[in-house]
C-alpha cells in the first residue's frame, strides 16, 4: 500500500483532530491510505478490535472492522489494517464518491467470548475529495474523425454564406436603387444559385 498517496490523520489526547489531507479525488479507488494515528485511549491495552465508520451525507453510513491485537495483527482485510498505534485504511471507490467524508474510529474492548465491555469513539473528522470528472469509455466509430473534418468544413462554408450575406446587404443599404438594380446585385453574387 506504500504507492498510495497518504492522508494523516492524528488524534490527540486532548480531542482533537489535525488531518493531512492530500489532494484526493472523487470515484478514486484505493488511491489513498487514510493513516490515523489514535490517541493513547484508543490505544487502550484491552482493544481487540477498531470499527471505521463512514458517513456521505445523513443517511448513508459505511463501516469497516479492523482486528487489531496489541502483539500481532489478527486480520488484514484487504483496505486496512491496525498496526503500531495507527490504523492504515485504502479508501474505496464506494468512499470516494462525495465531496467530503465523515469519518469516526470505534475501539472495542471484548472479554473472553467475543462480547463487547468496553467502546472508546474519536470525534468524528472530516476528509475533502477534490472535483472530479467520471463517464464510461466511449469508443468512436472507425470513420468518426471523417465525420468531424466534414462537420469542420460546413462551418466553414456556413460561415462564408453568411458573410456573403451581409456584403450584400452592405450593398443594399448603400444603394437605394430599383428592384431590378436589387435583383441584378443578387443575380450578380451567385449567393441563391
Amino acid at each position: 500500500m506504500s504507492s498510495m498517496r497518504e492522508c494523516l490523520v492524528t488524534i490527540n489526547n486532548d480531542s482533537t483532530v489535525e488531518v493531512n489531507s492530500v489532494n484526493q479525488y472523487i470515484g478514486e479507488h484505493t488511491a489513498t491510505l487514510l493513516v490515523i494515528a489514535l490517541n493513547d485511549e484508543l490505544k487502550y491495552k484491552g482493544i481487540r478490535y477498531y470499527t471505521l465508520s463512514f458517513c456521505m451525507g445523513s443517511d448513508n453510513v459505511n463501516q469497516y472492522r479492523i482486528k487489531y491485537s496489541s502483539d500481532t495483527i489478527t486480520d488484514k482485510s484487504p483496505y486496512g489494517y491496525a498496526e503500531g498505534g495507527k490504523i492504515y485504511f485504502a479508501l474505496p471507490k464506494s468512499l470516494t464518491l462525495c465531496s467530503t467524508l465523515s469519518i469516526q474510529v470505534e475501539a472495542h474492548c471484548t472479554d473472553a467470548n467475543e462480547n463487547v465491555i468496553r467502546t472508546f469513539k474519536s470525534p468524528v473528522f472530516e476528509i475533502s475529495f477534490n472535483r472530479s470528472i467520471e463517464g464510461e469509455e466511449t469508443i468512436l466509430p472507425e470513420n468518426s474523425f471523417g465525420i468531424i473534418e466534414e462537420m469542420r468544413k460546413a462551418l466553414i462554408f456556413i460561415n462564408g454564406f453568411s458573410q456573403e450575406i451581409e456584403e450584400i446587404r452592405t450593398k443594399l443599404e448603400d444603394i437605394n436603387g430599383s428592384v431590378d438594380e436589387i435583383e441584378a446585385l443578387i443575380d450578380e453574387s451567385g449567393v441563391l444559385e
